[in-house]
């Protein structure tokens, strides 16, 4: 599927650039992303010393559910729907900073912590 292949491609060009969790600001790394199609994931370097995959369909599914909601959501919104609706249950904090990487989308800091879309403006 090209959104997938799409998705591979941004996220490669991302490889080894330090990512921290919104909620624990604990700092990973994107170690791979699989150049096989139909495998359609990713590889993480924990803080931990650890590795943990995350599927490019958990992504989509989560960005279309910010995009859906039209409003700014929470990190416990995100936990919620990853939960009910993702393959991996407990990547809501890889997750949240890999999204915010898309241009369309913008995080915030203050008041509290929140996560939207943006419609990019039409060029001229």
């Amino acid at each position: 599927m090209e959104i997938f292949s799409m998705i591979r491609g941004h996220f490669a060009l991302l490889k080894n650039k330090p990512m921290t969790t919104p909620k624990y600001k604990k700092e990973f790394r994107i170690e791979s992303v699989s150049a096989k199609k139909g495998d359609w994931q990713m590889v993480l370097n924990l803080s931990t010393g650890k590795q943990s995959k995350v599927y490019f369909s958990d992504i989509l599914r989560v960005y279309t559910f910010i995009v859906s909601s039209n409003r700014p959501m929470t990190q416990a919104e995100i936990e919620g729907f990853v939960k009910a609706n993702c393959v991996t249950k407990g990547s809501t904090s890889y997750i949240i900073p890999l999204i915010a990487t898309f241009s369309d989308i913008e995080v915030s800091q203050e008041p509290k912590w929140t996560i939207r879309f943006i419609p990019l403006r039409e060029t001229l």
